[in-house]
């Protein structure tokens, strides 16, 4: 699982916001922020799990699927 911000550093490194992915995704700001800090909140698990699979959607459009396996190898096992 990613913690302490890995999958914000993964959106940072496909060179995009927070608010890009949010708009990308139509899942509010907030959310996508909790989800990528891995902060806890009232956000279900199985919600959690859907906007993670969400943001890695966006992200790797904008790099190629290989690239972002490749930048965060910890993703290949939740993307399966």
């Amino acid at each position: 699982a990613l913690t302490g911000g890995g999958l914000a550093e993964v959106i940072k490194r496909a060179g995009m916001t927070q608010a890009d992915v949010a708009r990308e995704t139509g899942i509010g700001k907030s959310e996508i922020c909790q989800i990528a800090n891995d902060k806890p909140g009232t956000i279900s698990d199985a919600r959690a799990e859907q906007t993670r699979a969400a943001i890695l959607r966006v992200v790797a459009k904008k790099l190629g699927e290989k690239s972002v396996l490749e930048e965060a190898p910890e993703l290949e096992e939740e993307a399966s």
